[in-house]
């Protein structure tokens, strides 16, 4: 299975449709502006005091987003689930579990590293 077919940015209504959700994981070796570079303009704007950037992707559990949350590294943004409609319940967590593992792969397959 090709990830580049399973993984790809999220439409502007898939993003807004997203949903809430955590932090998932780390993607390390990229800067804000190295991301920008690679991805184009980010699809909004955080809240300035946590979070100046958001990307979103699609996978076939799910959306997640990759951010500049304030406590980052240099070259480290994050990874964050965006797939919760509502409660954060054991079905919302298990579903990012495994939108988290797609998101992992697919960066890996860039060749960066992602945890």
């Amino acid at each position: 299975m090709n990830v580049f077919d399973k993984v790809c940015m999220a439409t502007a209504t898939e993003h807004q449709n997203a949903g809430h959700g955590g932090r998932c994981g780390t993607l390390k070796g990229l800067s804000l502006q190295k991301f920008a570079k690679i991805f184009g303009n980010p699809h909004d704007h955080g809240d300035e005091d946590k979070v100046t950037a958001q990307w979103y992707f699609m996978t076939p559990r799910g959306c997640f987003a990759v951010h500049d949350y304030y406590w980052n590294g240099k070259e480290e943004l994050s990874i964050g689930a965006r797939c919760g409609d509502g409660a954060w319940d054991a079905d919302a967590q298990r579903t990012a579990m495994k939108v988290a593992l797609w998101a992992r792969w697919y960066f890996r397959k860039l060749g960066y590293e992602a945890s």
